[in-house]
């Protein structure tokens, strides 16, 4: 739904952690900001924290934004901070699943590799580890990991950028990403 010549525009996802602190957010949302005002549509997928705030810092400042649920398109409705910036010519909402389909932790991950395929670079901001205490690996290190996997830039915050060491991120660089500090 919305501008499909946006999947042919150039592209950066910007992706991280939905319980992200306030440095995080501030950081997705003022990268997407600029990254927009000069043309570059920002992707990501559709949950709270990271990828809101980098849909924000792009609508906000008259960019565009590609959105990339993890279920049917049917079941697409606009986030309250969002509604009044969405408009045909500056959103793209994509689907990959049934129109039906409901969220399903499976489609989360796979919905990573459409927003890093659609993206001329991925930008990492806050990431678990690779596997956390339980098992279950993030869905963010799994966006970054798919992107190098893949051959896509990979840029991860450097984890002293935070007062807490990420470990998420720490990895990713270990795998190829490549550190970013937002202060410089």
């Amino acid at each position: 739904r919305g501008n499909t010549a946006l999947s042919n525009k150039p592209g950066v996802a910007i992706v991280g952690a939905r319980n992200a602190g306030d440095r995080a957010l501030e950081a997705a949302e003022g990268l997407a900001s600029e990254l927009g005002r000069n043309g570059i549509n920002i992707i990501s997928g559709y949950a709270k924290g990271i990828d809101t705030a980098a849909h924000l810092g792009a609508l906000r400042d008259g960019g565009t934004t590609s959105i990339v649920l993890s279920e049917g398109i049917n079941h697409f409705r606009s986030k309250r901070e969002l509604k009044e910036f969405f408009t045909k010519e500056t959103t793209l909402v994509l689907s990959q699943f049934e129109p039906n389909a409901r969220w399903a932790a499976r489609f989360a991950m796979t919905r990573n590799k459409l927003v890093c395929a659609l993206s001329q670079a991925v930008i990492i901001i806050v990431s678990g580890p690779e596997r956390d205490a339980s098992g279950r690996m993030s869905g963010t290190f799994d966006a970054g990991a798919s992107a190098i996997k893949m051959g896509i830039p990979v840029f991860t915050v450097t984890p002293s950028f935070f007062d807490n060491a990420l470990v998420g991120n720490r990895q990713l660089i270990s795998k190829g990403g490549r550190e970013w500090n937002p202060a410089e």
